[in-house]
């Protein structure tokens, strides 16, 4: 019985590990959305953060998903920084003065006005 018990658990292992999901997965998101409610804004940015010192800096578990890791990532790097927050923050602040902006993408607003960002 054991065995037999045994033998079912590992081949769900295998098999779930034979499923991947693509590192870039297309998300109903817009990057800097960390929360997912439909605007990048402040709080955004305290979750990316949140993240980089919990996870990057005190290196405990990670306090977002992998999805909301995946739209908090704007600046290139593997992991999320302290300039991802930034960025995200400087997004929001700019959106706040030209309400236009709604529609633009984070990263090619960030590549329009950062020469350090355009160039990765």
């Amino acid at each position: 019985m054991r065995k037999q018990m045994f033998a079912a658990l590992t081949a769900a292992v295998l098999f779930c590990g034979a499923l991947t999901v693509p590192a870039a997965a297309k998300t109903k998101y817009r990057k800097g959305d960390v929360n997912r409610d439909g605007d990048v804004a402040v709080d955004d940015a305290q979750l990316a953060l949140k993240e980089y010192v919990y996870y990057g800096v005190a290196g405990k578990e990670h306090v977002l998903d992998a999805e909301q890791r995946q739209l908090a990532e704007i600046d290139g790097e593997p992991e999320i920084t302290v300039t991802d927050a930034a960025y995200i923050l400087a997004f929001y602040t700019n959106w706040l003065a030209e309400p236009a902006m709604r529609s633009t993408d984070i990263e090619e607003w960030i590549r329009a006005r950062f020469r350090s960002y355009a160039a990765k």
